[in-house]
């Protein structure tokens, strides 16, 4: 009975080995390909994400993924794909990531075991949400140093790195430094102050520097330009060492110049300094003349004043009113006044026009009688006679008659003359 209950058992345990064989004879790699039942993140409600790595040779199936040292996950299958790894890992539900998460391979310990940490990108904000069939590709991905290489990196300094010479480093900055202590100190301390003159001006070297980088753009741009006259400068140098002793006789002959300049200057500067002595007083005198002298110069353009005429020209037109008055005792008080001839022309009157306030004949051609200025005639003599006018009938001498003067004429004149009708 006990035999054939080994049997049985034997049966059993057989039958269940080639089942599992054959159901994972072709992804069977060892215990770790076989799903474990307790990992997270293969649960109902979970997330699948896919994570693309350059380098996964220690990481195995059903490694723990990481979020903040809290484990969220597992890897669910690992594989090759176009030189790389591709990763198929399941999440907890409700793992909240950004769509930009950063995949990297650590170590739990220094015997090797690793896992998949995912955290936020540190060199850029977080965006979006990461969801069930995301993949996360290998520009976002990356992996810690191992043990291996950090022992690697040890021994190549420990060995071949020059550790050895670093005590021999040592004593000579001693004694390089030994006895120059203030020295130093004050170097440092102008370094110091040298720094901080550079941070003070880091704008102005922020605007140089782009100032220059401007200028580069620009050159860049002028590139055939600049090439251009790199070529044109060999021969514009070889004319110039052909024309080298001309070029250097006219420096001589330049340096001749200056010297005769020179001996020139210093031997007229007496004379020199003389005229400008003597013209002191001239330049002192048109000085103290102030705004008279400006002034002065506006009867150059007399009878017209200069301040007035840009109020009346505008443009290629002018407006102009002018009112002339040639009566003879204005011509006589403005042209002759101080001189022997004053009143000469205030004593010659023209005849009286008919009528009052009116001239019905030209004054420049009536009838003219001369008085002395000032003196009466004497009671009982005799006027002086006067000429007729052509045309005259016989009447009144002192009551001319001319030909007839239209309106126009008259009103003419009454502008002319500033009359009043």
């Amino acid at each position: 009975m006990t035999d054939r209950r080994r049997g049985r058992r034997l049966r059993a345990v057989t039958a269940v080995l080639l089942t599992s064989a054959v159901l994972a004879a072709c992804d069977f790699t060892g215990p770790e390909s076989l799903p474990l039942p307790f990992n997270k993140g293969n649960g109902h409600g979970s997330m699948t994400v896919t994570v693309e790595m350059g380098n996964a040779v220690n990481l195995v199936r059903n490694s723990e993924v990481k979020v903040d040292d809290v484990t969220v996950g597992s890897v669910r299958d690992i594989a090759f794909d176009n030189w790389h790894a591709r990763l198929t890992i399941g999440l907890e539900p409700g793992t909240r990531l950004p769509a930009n998460t950063v995949a990297r391979i650590g170590q739990k310990s220094l015997l090797g075991a690793e896992y998949l940490e995912l955290e936020p990108p540190s060199d850029e904000p977080a965006r979006g949400r990461l969801s069930d069939g995301d993949v996360v590709p290998l520009s976002r991905t990356g992996r810690y140093p191992e043990t291996e290489e950090v022992l690697s990196a040890t021994a190549l300094l420990l060995n071949g790195g020059g550790l050895g010479q670093i005590r021999e480093i040592t004593r000579e900055l001693n004694d390089m430094l030994g006895g120059r202590e203030q020295d130093v100190r004050e170097l440092i301390a102008r370094l110091d102050r040298f720094v901080a003159d550079l941070n003070r001006q880091r704008r102005s070297l922020e605007a140089v520097l782009d100032n220059m980088n401007g200028l580069a753009d620009t050159v860049a741009e002028q590139d055939a330009m600049v090439g251009d006259a790199l070529d044109t400068l060999p021969s514009g140098f070889r004319v110039l060492a052909e024309e080298r002793r001309h070029i250097v006789r006219t420096l001589a002959a330049v340096s001749d110049f200056g010297d005769v300049a020179t001996r020139v200057m210093r031997e007229s500067r007496s004379g020199l300094t003389g005229n400008l002595r003597d013209l002191q007083p001239v330049l002192r005198e048109l000085a103290d003349a102030g705004k008279a002298l400006p002034r002065s110069l506006g009867m150059v353009t007399f009878p017209l004043a200069v301040d007035p005429i840009r109020k009346v020209a505008r443009g290629d037109y002018i407006n102009i009113f002018m009112n002339f008055d040639l009566t003879l005792p204005t011509l006589d008080r403005m042209w002759l006044a101080g001189t022997p001839f004053e009143g000469l022309l205030a004593g010659v009157t023209h005849l009286p026009a008919s009528g009052p306030g009116t001239r019905s004949v030209d004054p420049f051609k009536a009838p003219l009688r001369i008085r002395p200025h000032n003196v009466d005639p004497p009671d009982g003599l005799p006027q002086p006679s006067l000429p007729a006018l052509p045309g005259a009938t016989s009447g009144d001498p002192t009551q001319p008659s001319g030909p007839a003067v239209s309106d126009d004429d008259t009103a003419l004149q009454h502008l002319m003359l500033g009359g009043e009708g």
